[in-house]
């Protein structure tokens, strides 16, 4: 049996790699680009086993609905159809993620599977800003009340994804005559503007249990000092999520939070992105690993021991 853990810190992608198949370390989380073609090979199908699941986290660019543009919803629904996210899960992500729609992790019960993802639609968007008030001015660009539509995004500093997909967003938020200036800060810096409500846009992430509760990051009552930065909230919602609490029979519980998850999506507080795919790689020197819906429990895994020559 496993009786100690140790974690290496390898900030190099590269050199983490490297490290796996030297065997100084026994399992990494490998990268998209590292899954699919950079360990492929017979030696290292012989050494490594490769394991697959739908991590329990998402990707999201949330919104600040206190502040124009963005505390109009024609305005956030038309974001959603101006970023061409297929098109960077399958380019970028190498296909190993999913595109989600809600608030909930896709392997929940919790998550309402009829809402489809909103469509990349240059033309809706553009539908849905002039109804917004929004038209072209002389230069090409979008305007209201003589003032040209541009927004902030803060991302975490340190490249990855982040750097990447914004690069995809400019472009597609730039054809239709939108400038996104982009923010790059420390992530302790990022947190202390988002506990103070001042950013327009940001782009994180969450990690929850496979069942969670809405109430920390969506009822009203967290808006202003908690973790409902973007201001999200009504009567119905605060209610739903009041009676989901107090509901135990899981399938009633479930519709609540069904219709809640529609009015999320309906109202796009953030344009939802991706669940990825967890991508492991362990030594075939451990048995007994097992996949649960939540991951590995390493602490199960059995060590083999060598065959005497």
């Amino acid at each position: 049996d496993i009786r100690k853990i140790e974690y290496q810190i390898i900030k190099n992608d590269a050199v983490a790699l490297q490290a796996l198949k030297k065997g100084d370390i026994d399992s990494y989380n490998l990268k998209p680009l590292q899954w699919t073609r950079q360990t492929n090979s017979d030696k290292f199908n012989r050494e490594f086993q490769k394991i697959k699941y739908l991590a329990t986290s998402y990707r999201y660019i949330g919104y600040n609905l206190r502040r124009a543009p963005f505390d109009d919803r024609r305005v956030r629904r038309a974001m959603a159809h101006l970023m061409d996210l297929e098109r960077v899960r399958t380019t970028i992500l190498e296909g190993l993620s999913e595109i989600t729609t809600g608030p909930f992790l896709q392997q929940s019960l919790q998550y309402n599977k009829k809402l489809k993802p909103l469509a990349y639609d240059p033309t809706l968007a553009l539908t849905l800003l002039k109804e917004a008030g929004y038209a072209p001015d002389a230069n090409g660009h979008l305007a209201k009340d003589g003032k040209p539509f541009e927004f902030e995004l803060m991302i975490p500093a340190g490249g990855g994804f982040a750097d990447q997909f914004v690069s995809v967003l400019k472009e597609d938020f730039s054809r239709v005559g939108i400038q996104l200036n982009l923010r790059k800060l420390e992530f302790q810096t990022m947190l202390e503007k988002i506990n103070k409500r001042d950013f327009q846009s940001v782009m994180l992430g969450w990690q929850s249990g496979i069942e969670s509760d809405p109430y920390q990051l969506w009822h009203t009552s967290q808006r202003e000092k908690g973790h409902n930065f973007t201001g999200f909230g009504n009567g119905e919602t605060d209610g739903l999520i009041e009676k989901a609490r107090v509901t135990f029979d899981p399938t009633e519980r479930n519709k609540l939070y069904h219709r809640f998850h529609e009015i999320v999506y309906n109202e796009q507080p953030y344009t939802f992105l991706y669940a990825s795919y967890a991508l492991i790689a362990v030594n075939r020197r451990f048995t007994n690993v097992n996949v649960y819906p939540i991951g590995l429990d390493m602490l199960e895994w059995k060590i083999q021991k060598p065959v005497m020559q």
